[in-house]
């Protein structure tokens, strides 16, 4: 943003409606990043979950508490690949304006979705995702994931997003239960068998191999010596602080 006081645009866009919002920010503080996420949150329009990039403005311990106060799930993703969402014409001509700019881009015709994002609601929402994601089949419905199949949820979701965008998120959730729609649903539970609101298409998850027990560490907490064996107290990559625990010290490669 150039000119005036602020310096950087909060950018979130819906991936299932393509509504977008642009707050300025003066600094990407956890304290700037609260109020500008506010003002979005006025306008009506209030996600279940939030995915970004790995940012560690995202990470900030007063944002986090603010997502955690509103019941918003937080997500980082997995790796860097950059997701055509937000690189399309469209997403551009939203980021790095003003939120005037936001407003008018809300109230013009998508071309994925056949209609103004403003105009997409909870009645019309399943005609956007088959404009999106397929049409309708008559064929059998078939179920891609079994109960307990382990998953990660792909940048497909219809979610607020921000700025690039990897492939899924690190966090893995299992499959709870299956849902006989058209195109088929899914409920999905974390490791402490939280069960996330909402259900999730099939596009929207993406399956985990069982044998990759590999699980990245954010950050060493503390450690301490037990039974004359050394533990790390540490923060997993991706998961909530819910899932903070003490691992044997040899098990956690490549700490600098």
């Amino acid at each position: 943003m150039g000119g005036g006081s602020c310096e950087y645009i909060l950018t979130v866009i819906d991936v299932l409606s393509k509504y977008a919002w642009a707050e300025p920010i003066k600094t990407k503080t956890g304290e700037n990043l609260v109020k500008a996420f506010e003002k979005i949150l006025k306008k009506g329009r209030k996600p279940e979950t939030f995915h970004t990039d790995k940012g560690t403005e995202f990470m900030n311990r007063k944002f986090q508490a603010f997502l955690k106060k509103h019941n918003i799930r937080f997500f980082t993703m997995q790796n860097e690949t950059k997701a055509s969402i937000v690189e399309s014409e469209e997403h551009a001509q939203v980021r790095g304006h003003s939120p005037e700019t936001g407003k008018m881009y809300n109230h013009l015709r998508h071309r994925s979705i056949g209609m103004r994002p403003v105009d997409v609601n909870e009645d019309n929402e399943s005609i956007v995702w088959q404009k999106l994601y397929g049409e309708q089949s008559e064929k059998p419905v078939r179920f891609k994931f079994n109960i307990g199949d382990q998953v990660r949820i792909s940048n497909a979701r219809r979610t607020f997003k921000k700025g690039y965008l990897p492939n899924s998120t690190e966090e893995v959730f299992t499959i709870t239960k299956r849902v006989l729609r058209r195109p088929p649903v899914y409920k999905i539970a974390d490791f402490d068998d939280e069960e996330l609101k909402g259900t999730f298409y099939e596009q929207e998850l993406q399956r985990v191999n069982k044998t990759d027990s590999d699980f990245r560490v954010e950050e060493v907490l503390r450690s301490r010596m037990r039974n004359k064996r050394k533990e790390y107290f540490v923060k997993w990559m991706g998961y909530p602080d819910k899932f903070n625990s003490l691992v044997p010290a040899e098990s956690v490669k490549n700490i600098k």
